[in-house]
């Protein structure tokens, strides 16, 4: 075969992050005529973060996202595997041409970026807009069990539960509808695609109220979980983020428009009876008797009286610390997440004199909080879920913590099945970068982070064991290939450096 005619065989396939098509890059042989992207096929649905190899022997691209791996032979994908036992949070491929095994390392998987804390009974469950959402047992709170997840397609920005139902609102791709009757495997049972950005969630009867960001408030009937359909909506003014639901209303926090309430009688034809326009951001808002909490970021808690929900009126407020994001209420308390300063305490027993009690600093980014009994469950971003007692708001003591789940797995795909080769070797990091040596016979990883640092390590597989080769020097966090007919891996940094 000529070297012409070779090069006429190469494509690089591509996904696209947003809509998952497969574009082949070709060279063109014409005189003039400029290499192209050609759309190949639309591709497996919307996929976070996926992870291809190219498998020689068998002619196949392998795609590993979420906890799905495909393989695409040029003209078809195939779905060959679904609920692998990892999430490919930080997981990486390449192929190993001598034993002819994509090979994966799985170092970085269960929470993060974690937005919102739904609490059902003994039940914890995640909005983690990294993978997807997640369910713990709470029953001990100082110890909190997990129990399994689903990694969802969209981005999870909140989370309701009904009975063995959970609803999660899962930005781009919408309203999606588990089964969760077996927490260590959701059943994923529907969905429905709102428009915007699914961001916040709230349930009554057999409605889903969804904060949908641009698009306003979506009610949809959910009695079918197959399939759920929209009933009606109103599109506020502002970024819908978050609702709460009180008797025939619905409390929108609205972004720059503030607080919008909403007549939903009828669910067909809602109708905005009133609004607050709060001073920054409104994203978060909880209701309890005649008052409406809104999380309003840089100008912290607002206590809305909204006994006259024609007229809602500021009745007390505080300005917190750091940015408010979220907040619930119990008692005589209102708890706010509140960003890099952390849990806030306020006593709102008597609004007008809204004054803060406690405070616990979770180390994280606060978004999100719940509050069941004497305990604080709080969304901390890359800190996962820190549960926090409250038992004496004003001495608040951390009582536990479900992190993030660091790994140091190496999996081995042959066409049929995963097999699990090794744990330990690098350690936990996402972000590395993977390619095969075939001179050496040697699957070779570079770098990657574990927050907030980055890794500047190269370790080299054999198929058996890790092997640590080199240490120091290079960043960490940086893409690699492998150039085969030198025998050497190249690297490129992103400030113009070139290394071998």
């Amino acid at each position: 075969m000529s070297r012409h005619s070779l090069a006429m065989r190469v494509a690089i396939i591509q996904v696209s992050l947003a809509f998952g098509p497969v574009a082949s890059w070709l060279p063109r042989t014409a005189q003039g005529e400029e290499p192209v992207w050609v759309l190949r096929d639309a591709g497996p649905r919307y996929r976070r973060a996926p992870t291809m190899a190219y498998d020689s022997a068998r002619g196949v691209t392998v795609l590993v996202a979420g906890q799905d791996t495909w393989e695409w032979d040029g003209r078809f994908w195939v779905l060959r595997s679904f609920g692998a036992p990892f999430f490919n949070s930080g997981s990486y491929l390449a192929y190993d041409s001598r034993r002819q095994v994509t090979v994966l390392f799985a170092g970085w998987s269960g929470l993060y970026y974690v937005r919102h804390v739904a609490v059902a009974g003994d039940r914890c469950f995640v909005a983690a807009s990294g993978v997807g959402f997640h369910i713990a047992d709470i029953s001990d709170p100082t110890q909190p069990v997990s129990l399994g997840g689903y990694d969802t397609r969209g981005t999870a920005y909140g989370v309701a539960v009904s009975g063995d139902r959970a609803y999660v609102a899962d930005g781009g791709t919408g309203l999606q509808i588990f089964d969760v009757s077996d927490p260590s495997n959701p059943v994923r049972l529907g969905g429905y695609h709102t428009g915007s950005l699914a961001q916040g969630i709230a349930l009554s009867g057999d409605l889903a109220y969804v904060a949908d960001r641009a698009s306003g408030l979506q009610v949809i009937r959910v009695s079918n979980p197959s399939r759920p359909a929209r009933v009606g909506g109103y599109d506020t003014p502002g970024w819908a983020e978050s609702v709460a639901l009180s008797g025939n209303y619905a409390y929108v926090a609205d972004g720059a428009s503030g607080l919008q309430i909403i007549d939903v009688s009828d669910p067909r034809q809602p109708v905005r009876v009133g609004r607050y326009d709060s001073s920054d951001w409104a994203s978060g808002v909880a209701v309890s008797g005649k008052y409406a909490y809104v999380a309003d970021r840089d100008a912290g808690l607002h206590v809305i009286d909204v006994s006259n929900p024609a007229n809602p009126a500021r009745v007390g407020g505080f300005d917190t610390q750091g940015t408010a994001y979220g907040v619930a209420v119990s008692g005589d308390f209102a708890y706010v997440a509140d960003w890099d300063a952390g849990l806030q305490i306020l006593d709102v027993s008597y609004p007008p004199w809204t004054r803060p009690v406690g405070r616990f600093d979770t180390r994280g980014y606060a978004y999100g909080v719940s509050v069941s009994g004497s305990y604080a469950y709080v969304a901390d971003d890359s800190y996962g879920v820190q549960v926090i007692d409250v038992s004496n708001p004003r001495s608040p003591q951390r009582a536990g913590e479900l992190r993030t789940t660091r790994r140091s797995q190496t999996w081995e795909w042959d066409g049929t099945r995963w097999t699990l080769a090794a744990i330990g070797g690098p350690s936990p990091r996402r972000g590395q970068s993977l390619v095969y040596d075939s001179a050496r016979g040697v699957t070779v990883l570079f770098g990657g982070e574990a927050y907030p640092s980055g890794l500047p390590e190269t370790w080299a597989w054999d198929g058996r064991a890790w092997m640590q080769i080199a240490a120091g020097g290079l960043p960490g966090v940086e893409p690699i290939a492998y150039d085969s007919a030198r025998g050497r891996a190249v690297l490129f940094a992103g400030w113009r450096e070139t290394w071998e």
